[in-house]
């Protein structure tokens, strides 16, 4: 558990005095407001109006933002009194006003509540987080005056104020005598300055929001024979470059200039997704293949495909011949697993035609001298290939899933393309982060989509699978086998409203057709 969050457990009156009992569900809400200056407010049950959480794929930070019930500006102007000790809240408006949240769904109210020694349950189904308040406005409804609070996560502050003047060569491991291998540092060339972007993530991570590798990674400590740190699931990467910051650019900048050009060092070498943990706080860089690839084993459900939606359907029990589109034993929540609304999204064709096309890589040879161009393994014939072995043939088909790109003539034959540069010469690994794997990135969130409004479950996160199913027997048609079957969570929206309503909204996209549609590709 990180060392800046608060922690401790529950008593049974504690877990009761913060409890909101909603959908037959208990969750205990815990919202604290702190400064440096010393001030506390204890956000109680009544003062919380609305609590909107936005986790997405491509960001490792939660969005927040919080409605408190501000009447007549009491959260500020709050006077003791013998029966309320607490002063009001002085907000400074630089970053440094903290919210400490905690949501836990509850199993029982009374009892006292272990939360360090149920950490595998809190781990998937419960949220602690600290964030920094951005912006504070009034905004009045329906006569009543509200505090809007908008939320940052505190790590992201952190990495968005601060230059740290980061270096590759800060992140080797040299000997005692400030040598690599032997060779002094001011002489290392500059493929010997460089390091794996990987290792350099964690560095600035480690360094900027000044935590050490336990506290924000996952360590496997039944290593103990070897100096190396095993991390679990955040990779070194294939990549490996020189790089040092620019003196205007923040730590974020640096995080994302080496996020962006990052390829994993596993087989698939496609890109990988970092995340941070709702609840632990710690961080994980995975490939895109490995989401893939725990999201079913065989026609089983696995450790990714998290639950089975039910959306409503005109058929009868009496005819089916669709087959099976989810995994067995994925898991469904009854009334919560029924969709409130649902709206699925086709392709787009200017989405398709500025993001889904071949790459022709530019870069200039340091050796040979030579300005190149390159497409051979960034066209979208070898994507196909490629999308389809990492990221459909996992999923549940009739006899196979089939891949949900078309690709016309005119792609095959490059007549639709864009250009991309790769600014580190002969470097391979760079060359494929710029083209194939931005292809692959593209194809998958610019694929078939869904958008769903359900009864709001913690354990639904970006990064996670669902399967969307009718609750009918339906005949077989082209419609069921685009939009029903396994879906790749890309947004999910949690909502808290006053203390009786929560809801999820979720966008997600699916990379395959349940049978062979076959479409015409021999077209201009």
């Amino acid at each position: 558990m990180r060392k800046d969050y608060i922690k401790n457990n529950l008593t049974g009156f504690e877990a009761k005095a913060n409890s909101f009992k909603i959908d037959n569900q208990f969750y205990h809400i815990r919202a604290i407001l702190v400064n440096p200056d010393g001030d506390r407010l204890d956000l109680t049950k009544g003062a919380l109006y609305n609590i909107s959480l936005a986790d997405n794929l491509f960001d490792p930070f939660l969005k927040a933002e919080i409605m408190l019930y501000n009447d007549n500006h009491n959260i500020e102007r709050m006077v003791p009194t013998p029966l309320n000790s607490q002063n009001g809240f002085t907000f400074r408006g630089d970053g440094r006003d903290i919210l400490f949240l905690e949501i836990i769904p509850l199993k029982n109210t009374k009892e006292d509540y272990k939360l360090e020694e149920a950490k595998e349950y809190n781990t998937v189904f419960s949220l602690r987080n600290l964030f920094t308040v951005i912006e504070d406005t009034d905004t009045v409804i329906e006569g009543v005056l509200y505090k809007k609070l908008k939320l940052y996560d505190v790590d992201e502050r952190k990495l968005l104020e601060k230059n740290i003047y980061f270096n590759s060569v800060n992140t080797l491991k040299l000997n005692d005598t400030n040598t690599l291998s032997g060779v002094p540092i001011f002489n290392l060339d500059n493929e010997e300055r460089g390091n794996y972007t990987g290792i350099m993530l964690r560095e600035i991570l480690k360094f900027t929001l000044n935590q050490n590798d336990e506290d924000i990674f996952y360590i496997d400590s039944s290593s103990t024979s070897s100096q190396d740190v095993n991390y679990i699931d955040f990779e070194n990467g294939l990549t490996k470059i020189n790089y040092s910051s620019n003196t205007y650019k923040k730590a974020i900048d640096d995080l994302n200039y080496l996020y962006d050009i990052h390829n994993s060092n596993l087989d698939s070498k496609d890109f990988s997704i970092l995340k941070k943990d709702y609840f632990t706080g710690k961080y994980t860089l995975i490939n895109a293949k490995s989401f893939f690839d725990r999201a079913n084993d065989k026609d089983e459900s696995s450790t990714y495909t998290i639950e089975k939606i039910d959306i409503s359907g005109g058929g009868s029990s009496e005819n089916n011949n669709q087959g099976k589109r989810s995994a067995k034993n994925t898991p469904n929540f009854n009334e919560k697993s029924q969709a409130l609304n649902f709206k699925f999204f086709n392709t787009s064709f200017d989405i398709l035609n500025e993001k889904v096309n071949t790459k022709i890589v530019h870069e200039y040879d340091f050796e040979e001298k030579t300005f190149n161009l390159m497409q051979k393994d960034s066209n979208v014939i070898n994507s196909k290939s490629k999308f389809e072995d990492y990221y459909v043939k996992n999923m549940i088909g009739k006899t196979e899933p089939f891949p949900s790109q078309i690709n016309t003539n005119l792609k095959k034959l490059n007549f639709n393309y864009e250009n991309v540069y790769n600014l580190y010469g002969g470097n391979e690994n760079v060359r494929t982060s710029k083209g194939l794997n931005k292809l692959l990135k593209n194809t998958i969130m610019s694929n078939l989509g869904v958008e769903l409004t359900l009864k709001g479950q913690m354990f639904r996160k970006s990064g996670k699978f669902i399967s969307i199913d009718r609750d009918s027997n339906d005949p077989k048609n082209k419609f069921d086998d685009r939009f029903l079957g396994t879906y790749f969570i890309i947004n999910v929206d949690h909502t808290f409203i006053k203390d009786d309503m929560y809801i999820n909204r979720i966008f997600a996209v699916k990379t395959y057709y349940f049978d062979n549609l076959q479409f015409n590709e021999d077209l201009d």
